[in-house]
């Protein structure tokens, strides 16, 4: 089963994030949310069961989120998927800035992950410099 899994790493400002990923078949599709974490670089603190997402601050905190995309019509590939939306609500927002929005590179778990054990490094840039 194949689980994308999207870092959100190191804005220069401190925010909250909280999505959800909907990908646009011949009818809206919604992937369910299966783990959700942030890491702070270097901690090797775990941060999995934290009720919101962290991104940038003074340590620099990076979050990441994981969606079931088993729910996906049969046969559902990048190629055949015109547009897929993730839809971001801030909750807290310490001073405006921006995030970077990345696939991740490796496996992570909610309750494994942390900043001292390798965070997965982001791969290719879905977006960049998105304002916040």
């Amino acid at each position: 089963m194949f689980k994308p899994a999207l870092a959100l790493p190191n804005s220069d400002r401190g925010a909250v994030l909280r999505g959800e990923f909907r990908h646009p078949a011949i009818f809206a599709q919604s992937a369910p949310l299966v783990q959700d974490s942030y890491v702070v670089p270097g901690s090797a603190s775990n941060y999995g069961a934290a009720a919101t997402l962290n991104v940038g601050g003074a340590s620099n905190d990076e979050a990441l989120v994981q969606f079931d995309l088993t729910q996906l019509p049969a046969g559902t590939t990048s190629a055949s998927s015109p547009k897929a939306t993730l839809i971001l609500f801030v909750t807290k927002l310490n001073a405006a800035g921006t995030v970077n929005f990345s696939t991740a590179n490796g496996a992570w778990t909610e309750s494994g992950v942390n900043g001292a054990s390798g965070t997965p490094v982001p791969l290719a840039a879905v977006a960049s410099g998105v304002a916040i």
